[in-house]
């Protein structure tokens, strides 16, 4: 679940270790470490020694939100990363209780929410985006998630984004096949996955192009009409998303100052690199 440190990254922390020692604590969940992986590390091999904080949480899903939790409150994570933490974190509070609702349970566990909210709503609030967006991460989470059950390397290689693969073409797989998945995995982790390769048939399923068939039909789109499919189908959320800006703009008061107009600025300007990065 957690991507590893890029080696200038486990360098640079191997020598603030190795010079001032482990000054942060590993943490444990019914004996089974769920943060402090690189640490651990770094002190067994040097033969270091290091603190650990044991953490009571009722299930493995409560760890597993824990973890996702700690890691989205990282400051250095990539655009994709955020995305498919947010989306795990939606897909397990929406497996917790069944269905996209806040309940007693989340309450009981620090979340002060009124029970029966979207669980797509408040995690919109947190984070600061849209609950269609949730939604859309949780679908890439799936199947990022589908992938690491087939190759570990190749979810690690998304998640660093050593692999070319768009956040359209990972929704869209959400509907393919256990086969389709496991081909997609093992081309990852033998780097041969092309994402050109994978197109969509009329039906709207995921098919992979044999390119090398003559008996297969080329399923390349004309550049002109996907050009001008693009175009249309960038139109309203831009327009939305300015308007959503304009309304922003048209509530603010003697009050305000130059951090609220940036602040929706920011907004405005993150809905408009969520469309370019679904390009």
């Amino acid at each position: 679940m957690i991507p590893p440190l890029d080696p200038l990254e486990l360098e640079g922390l191997t020598q603030n270790i190795l010079e001032h020692g482990c000054m942060l604590p590993l943490i444990l969940w019914n004996d089974i470490l769920i943060d402090g992986y690189n640490r651990y590390s770094i002190c067994t091999e040097y033969d270091l020694p290091f603190n650990t904080i044991d953490i009571e949480l009722e299930t493995r899903d409560d760890a597993l939100e824990w973890m996702i939790t700690h890691q989205l409150a990282r400051r250095n994570l990539t655009s994709m990363q955020n995305s498919i933490y947010r989306g795990m974190l939606y897909n397990l509070e929406k497996k917790s209780h069944g269905g996209d609702y806040w309940t007693d349970r989340q309450i009981s566990m620090g979340h002060n929410e009124p029970s029966r909210s979207s669980t797509a709503d408040k995690l919109s609030d947190r984070f600061n985006i849209s609950p269609r967006t949730i939604k859309r991460d949780a679908e890439m989470a799936e199947v990022v998630s589908a992938i690491g059950r087939v190759s570990l390397d190749a979810k690690q290689e998304i998640l660093l984004e050593k692999t070319k693969i768009s956040r359209k073409l990972l929704r869209r797989l959400s509907g393919a096949s256990e086969e389709e998945i496991t081909n997609i995995a093992q081309s990852i982790e033998d780097g041969t996955f092309n994402a050109k390769e994978f197109q969509n048939d009329a039906t709207g399923q995921i098919v992979q192009v044999n390119q090398n068939d003559a008996g297969v039909k080329s399923l390349e789109l004309n550049n002109t009409d996907y050009i001008n499919d693009l175009v249309k189908s960038l139109v309203a959320p831009i327009v939305s998303a300015a308007n959503s800006f304009g309304a922003n703009l048209h509530k603010l008061n003697q009050n305000s100052g130059t951090s609220d107009v940036k602040s929706m600025l920011r907004l405005y300007i993150y809905d408009l690199e969520r469309l370019y990065e679904g390009m």
